[in-house]
């Protein structure tokens, strides 16, 4: 509990504004590259799952970048191989 008290000014004190205008940006290269896009990001995730990195930083980036049913399917297809 003490954490959570600690940590919520951190919490209030993020530059939210900024990470949504960077996400915007990111959607908007994903957007860009066409049918590739899937593609790379699943190379992406097979890369980063490969080297050990969490699966599931690819599913909520997948999930936001692609939204939710496709998000899905390709993080998980990306780690598979």
């Amino acid at each position: 509990m003490g954490l959570l008290v600690l940590a919520s000014p951190l919490v209030l004190t993020l530059p939210w504004k900024e990470w949504v205008a960077y996400g915007a940006l990111l959607r908007t290269m994903v957007h860009d590259l066409g049918h590739w896009a899937p593609a790379l990001f699943m190379l992406v995730t097979a890369l980063g799952t490969a080297l050990g990195l969490p699966r599931l930083i690819f599913c909520t980036a997948g999930g936001w970048l692609f939204g939710f049913e496709y998000g899905f399917a390709w993080s998980h297809v990306g780690s598979l191989i």
